[in-house]
């Protein structure tokens, strides 16, 4: 019944648990799974990369075992009340429902709540940067397989609201990119790796947007996935793709999104912060069209203004014997 979950979230709301057992199943959970991130090198490379792509904010740097040994319940919770009782809540319900019987159950529920004071905001919260361009990586270890290493080479972009067409047209640039540098893979390490090229911009953060392609790659083979992501990022801000190429990086997604707009998973994430932001009711409205309507020049343009000119960071995970150490 919709009125009996909005009252139990109202209530989890009001009035939240902190439950010691549960908490100290989790740390043990964390600290008995630790070494785990060092076991390989893409598990090294996915605990290095929100803090490396994040450079000297604490909020994504990994979390060393004394720190995690050292933590406890009291210390959440310290951080944590003050940000749950306080701040507007935003309620979204998806499914099928009539909009008088939702507003009427939020009524007597989550809207009944007592008035919250504003969230807090710490002083240069939002100021969030990328990784300076550097022709060296950034190098860590990891102690597993000897015959496997872990690169990524990115591209800092743009961030935060607004420019959404040039958003969506970096997207699928990514998606072209990825095609492109799985067939360099192809040729030159016979398939072994399938490399995986992102696009990532965050609202909340003017100053923080990526571009970056990463993989698993033989440790002697770095210097060659650099260059082949240089080469192909150069080629794509440089002249608009093929015809046929750019209809199979575009139907794809327009028959992702098109399967997207049907789920309620989907209309949970798209109408977040509506209320706050309602700028982004439009770049809903318009995801299919947009990307529907998106050209290889648009692609390129987006690529060339926003990522050929930025100049290229990266980062490498080669197994320990190689003497490499980023600790």
């Amino acid at each position: 019944d919709l009125e009996d979950q909005l009252r139990l979230l109202a209530t989890k709301i009001a009035y939240p648990r902190w439950d010691e057992a549960l908490f100290a199943r989790a740390k043990a959970a964390t600290l008995g799974g630790y070494d785990l991130a060092f076991a390989s090198a893409s598990s090294r490379g996915r605990r290095e990369f929100p803090g490396f792509t994040r450079p000297g904010d604490s909020r994504w740097q990994p979390l060393g075992k004394d720190v995690i040994a050292a933590t406890e319940l009291q210390d959440v919770r310290a951080f944590f009340d003050p940000l749950l009782a306080s701040g507007p809540i935003e309620a979204i319900i998806v499914g099928d429902v009539d909009l008088e019987t939702a507003v009427a159950a939020m009524k007597k529920t989550i809207a009944a709540l007592p008035a919250r004071a504003p969230a807090p905001e710490a002083a240069g919260a939002r100021q969030v940067e990328t990784p300076a361009p550097n022709p060296k990586p950034a190098v860590f270890t990891h102690e597993g397989d000897p015959t496997q290493a872990f690169a990524v080479i990115g591209w800092s972009t743009l961030g935060g609201p607004g420019r959404i067409e040039d958003k969506r047209a970096l997207s699928l640039a990514a998606n072209m990119f990825q095609v492109r540098l799985f067939d360099r893979f192809r040729e030159t390490e016979g398939g072994t790796y399938s490399p995986s090229v992102r696009s990532s911009t965050s609202e909340e953060f003017p100053g923080w947007g990526i571009f970056y392609a990463a993989a698993e790659i033989r440790p002697g083979s770095a210097d060659a996935f650099f260059r082949a992501a240089r080469e192909i990022l150069a080629d794509l801000a440089a002249k608009p793709a093929e015809a046929d190429e750019f209809e199979r990086a575009q139907n794809p997604v327009k028959s992702g999104i098109e399967r997207s707009l049907r789920t309620n998973a989907y209309w949970l994430n798209a109408l977040e912060d509506w209320t706050t932001q309602p700028a982004r009711i439009e770049e809903v409205r318009s995801y299919l069209a947009d990307y529907s309507a998106l050209t290889a020049e648009d692609v390129r343009s987006a690529v060339a203004k926003y990522v050929a000119d930025a100049g290229d960071w990266s980062m490498l995970v080669l197994p320990a014997k190689e003497g490499a150490s980023g600790d």
